[in-house]
């Protein structure tokens, strides 16, 4: 099986410390509010994405980001590793997972393997909208 060109890494830093990347991009702060109906959903749902999508500035930033990812396969000689993207946000749920999506989406388009898995969305717990206030924690095994 073919290693990936990039792998991209959701996570929120109230989990812990960004993990080890090549790229970090820190979205706290960004697009807040714009998910706040949404909160009983994950970046995985089209919603979110597109609340995402729509935040001020995320459009800029997710170009930038593709620019960055670009300027870095032209500057390495080093075909073996996979480029790792670490995207993260507060929890984890929403901006870092819809933001990974959107980017992962653009570099597919353009031609390169795209490995994107959240640290801590999954396993999570079922939400319903009445608990979106409740912080997640991981499931059980």
């Amino acid at each position: 099986m073919h290693s990936p060109d990039i792998r991209i890494i959701p996570f929120g830093y109230a989990y812990g410390r960004a993990p080890e990347a090549d790229i970090t991009l820190d979205l706290r702060g960004t697009a807040d509010g714009s998910c706040a109906s949404l909160r009983h959903l994950t970046g995985e749902a089209a919603a979110v994405r597109r609340a995402v999508r729509r935040s001020r500035g995320m459009k800029r930033l997710l170009r930038a980001a593709f620019r960055t990812v670009r300027a870095y396969q032209n500057a390495s000689h080093e075909a073996a590793a996979p480029l790792v993207i670490a995207i993260g946000c507060a929890d984890g749920q929403q901006v870092s997972v819809a933001a990974a999506h959107l980017l992962a989406r653009r570099l597919r388009r353009r031609g390169m393997t795209v490995d994107a898995s959240p640290r801590d969305v999954a396993p999570m717990r079922h939400r319903t909208q009445n608990s979106g206030a409740q912080r997640l924690q991981p499931a059980s095994s």
